[in-house]
């Protein structure tokens, strides 16, 4: 054999080579008893006398969403008298907690960075929800 006719085998080997995907399914075929054999006939059949709808007479459903948030009522711990909760939403919501001691200048400062900064946190009253 020359040269080229050994390049021509080489190119018709990767050319014909089969895909990883078929060389998988070929090789579970080969390690089938007949059960399963007969099972996948079956199923084959069933698949075979399915009838094809057309698009024209498919229906297309659109899925709603029809789930209400749910109200969560967050269950606050009480706390030892150096701290206390403060709220960053209205209705009690965002809660953290802060020290005691803090004048009402302090509070209302450290609050209003609180608020500015909320992401920072690293959590919302949403993310306890879900």
């Amino acid at each position: 054999m020359d040269v080229t006719e050994e390049a021509i085998l080489d190119v018709k080997k990767q050319v014909m080579k089969p895909s990883t995907l078929e060389q998988v399914l070929t090789n579970v075929l080969d390690d089938i008893d007949s059960d399963e054999e007969q099972e996948i006939k079956e199923c084959l059949k069933e698949l075979d006398a399915l009838k094809e709808v057309s698009p024209l007479e498919s229906k297309i459903e659109e899925l709603k969403d029809e789930s209400k948030p749910v109200e969560v009522k967050l269950e606050l711990k009480t706390l030892p008298s150096h701290l206390k909760y403060v709220f960053l939403e209205e209705g009690d919501n965002n809660p953290v907690i802060i020290s005691n001691s803090l004048s009402t200048l302090e509070e209302n400062s450290l609050i209003q960075v609180l608020k500015r900064n909320k992401e920072a946190i690293g959590w919302k009253l949403s993310d306890l929800k879900g």
